[in-house]
């Protein structure tokens, strides 16, 4: 079995100049799947004070609302030239904030984070029992490369050709 018959990629953020924008990713189904993992890759980030740059995980209140922020895990690396993940650390409710002298210090080499968001995360309540995920941040005037794509992965049920995951 290939990588792709275990897992789905989704181009959820096209790689795109990100000043001064509100980044949205497309909403993601996990109904199939038990893990998603969210890889933001930045090209170039000019040194940015960032105070409104929070990297929030949401989770959705039908197939197409996703606003609620909840927990997850992340790990950084932010050396453009390393390949070594730092510590699995929580990704808090009010996000974590990027950009020179805040908690992920985000310079001009670039750099990436990968979100780890397992199912059960999720945690479906009879109020909010969908299975839908994004990632959302804001970006202040400062020059900002980026994209992010999602791979989904311990499928619920295997197949060659996995379903599409936008969608509900």
């Amino acid at each position: 079995m290939t990588f792709t018959e275990r897992n789905k990629i989704v181009n959820v953020y096209p790689a795109i100049n990100a000043t001064g924008a509100t980044v949205a990713t497309d909403i993601v189904s996990m109904k199939n799947y038990n893990h998603a993992t969210f890889i933001i890759s930045f090209g170039t980030c000019h040194t940015s004070a960032a105070t409104t740059t929070n990297l929030i995980a949401y989770k959705g209140e039908d197939v197409t609302t996703c606003n609620t922020a909840f927990a997850c895990q992340y790990r950084a690396e932010l050396d453009a030239t390393a390949d070594t993940l730092g510590d699995l650390t929580a990704l808090a409710v009010t996000g974590v904030s990027l950009g020179s002298g805040n908690t992920e210090d985000i310079g001009t080499g670039g750099g990436f984070l990968v979100v780890e968001i397992d199912a059960s995360d999720l945690a479906p309540t009879v109020a909010n029992p969908y299975d839908t995920v994004r990632l959302g941040m804001v970006w202040d005037s400062q020059d900002t490369q980026m994209s992010i794509i999602c791979i989904l992965s311990e499928p619920r049920y295997a197949q060659a050709s996995p379903p599409t995951a936008i969608t509900d």
